[in-house]
């Protein structure tokens, strides 16, 4: 699971970010980077996103 993240091979779902968020007693957002380690949020990350918020594909 995680070997396939960390190659790109495929991303973890909702549940596994949940339990590892819980296991590392942090939050989904710091996770994937949009919240810093002190709790404030990544502008950088939230502002990327609302640029390019048309062009989002999603897998399915």
């Amino acid at each position: 699971m995680l070997t396939n993240w960390k190659s790109g091979y495929s991303e973890p779902n909702i549940d596994d970010l949940i339990l590892l968020a819980s296991y590392f007693n942090t939050s989904i957002d710091y996770l994937v980077g949009y919240e810093n380690e002190d709790g404030t949020k990544s502008y950088n990350i939230a502002n990327s996103f609302n640029q390019n918020k048309g062009n989002i594909n999603f897998k399915g």
